[in-house]
C-alpha cells in the first residue's frame, strides 16, 4: 500500500470515522464487561459442580451475560481494527501482525461464544432443566463439563495470540510523543501484560490465576478507558506517513536545535 494512498484525503476521512467508532466501542466494552461483573457478583450463584454449572447456564441472567460478552467481543474487534488502521501508515509491520493475531482471537471467540450460547446453554441446559431423568441430567451435565474443559484447554494459545497482538500494537506506538498516543501506548502495554498473566494462569501458575481473576474487570476498565481516550483524540489528528507525531511546536524546537 503506497504512502500516497495512506496519507490521502480518503484514508484520513476513513481513519477519522473508524477511530471514533473504535473509541465508542471501547466505552461499550467497559459497560458490557461491567454488566457481566455485576451479574457474577449479585445474581449468578457460585457453581462448584457440573450439575450446578449447567443449572446456572439455564438462568436468564446468565444468558443475558453471555449475550453481553458476545457483544463486547464484537466491540473489541472494532477497537482492534481502528488501532491497526490508525497505525498502518507509520508502523505497518506491527499493525498488520497485531491485527492478524487479534483477528484470530476474535474468530475463535465468535465461534466459541456462538456455540456456547446457542447450543450448550440453549439446548443442553434447557434439556437438563426439563428432564426428570437423573441419568439424562447427569449425562448432560457431564457433556457441558467436557465442553468447558475443552474450551479452557484451547484458551491458553488463544489468549497468547491476543497477548502477541496487544504487544505489537504497543510497539507500533513507540516513538509517538503526543499525550493521546502515550495513553494508547500505556493502554496496549497494560493489555499485553494482563493477557500475559492470563496465559500463565491458564498454563497452571496457580498464584497468577487468582490475581488474574481479581483484577480482570478493573484492568479492563482502565485499559479500554485509555484506548477510548486515545482513539477519540487521535481521530482528528493528521500526521505524516512514516514519521512519529510530536506535540505541536516540538518539531520546531527540534529543528532549531539542529541549526
Amino acid at each position: 500500500m503506497s504512502s500516497a494512498l495512506l496519507s490521502g484525503e480518503r484514508y484520513q476521512s476513513a481513519r477519522t470515522r473508524l477511530c471514533r467508532l473504535g473509541a465508542v466501542c471501547a466505552a461499550l466494552v467497559i459497560l458490557l464487561q461491567g454488566f457481566q461483573e455485576i451479574a457474577y457478583w449479585s445474581f449468578i450463584p457460585v457453581a462448584d459442580s457440573p450439575a450446578a454449572r449447567i443449572a446456572v447456564r439455564a438462568m436468564p441472567i446468565d444468558m443475558a451475560r453471555g449475550a453481553a460478552v458476545f457483544t463486547a467481543i464484537v466491540c473489541m474487534s472494532f477497537v482492534f481494527a481502528a488501532t491497526a488502521f490508525e497505525r498502518l501508515p507509520r508502523a505497518p509491520g506491527a499493525a498488520l501482525v497485531g491485527f492478524a493475531n487479534m483477528l484470530l482471537f476474535c474468530c475463535f471467540e465468535f465461534g466459541y461464544r456462538a456455540v456456547d450460547m446457542l447450543f450448550v446453554s440453549r439446548c443442553w441446559a434447557q434439556a437438563y432443566q426439563a428432564s426428570h431423568s437423573e441419568s439424562v441430567r447427569a449425562m448432560l451435565a457431564e457433556r457441558a463439563a467436557q465442553w468447558d474443559a475443552v474450551v479452557e484447554a484451547l484458551y491458553m494459545p488463544l489468549v497468547l495470540t491476543a497477548a502477541i497482538g496487544a504487544t505489537c500494537f504497543a510497539l507500533s506506538l513507540r516513538g509517538e510523543r503526543t499525550f493521546a498516543a502515550r495513553l494508547g501506548l500505556v493502554g496496549w502495554t497494560l493489555n499485553a501484560v494482563r493477557l500475559g498473566i492470563r496465559v500463565l494462569s491458564f498454563a497452571g501458575v496457580d498464584p497468577l490465576k487468582g490475581l488474574s481473576e481479581a483484577l480482570y474487570f478493573p484492568l479492563v476498565a482502565v485499559i479500554y478507558s485509555l484506548l477510548a481516550t486515545w482513539l477519540w483524540q487521535t481521530a482528528s489528528v493528521q500526521t505524516p506517513v512514516g514519521r512519529p507525531h510530536h506535540e505541536p511546536g516540538e518539531a520546531h524546537l527540534q529543528a532549531g536545535a539542529l541549526r
